[in-house]
């Protein structure tokens, strides 16, 4: 009865080993992602950026 319930323990905790794994690469594919999505916005608005604030400047 014993050996069951450390089989069935070590089973669980193998089970959320492969869950929390699974889920730290999710994790990393999606901080990926994201840095590549923010890294393309500054590369396509940073030219807009003076040419913004020389507008800003001219009506104040």
């Amino acid at each position: 009865m014993k050996q069951n319930v450390k089989s069935d323990e070590a089973d669980k905790i193998k089970n959320l080993e492969a869950k929390i794994e699974k889920l730290t690469s999710e994790i990393e594919n999606l901080r990926y992602t994201l840095l590549n999505h923010i890294n393309f916005i500054e590369d396509t608005y940073a030219p807009l950026k003076k040419p913004i604030e020389k507008m800003k400047s001219f009506f104040r």
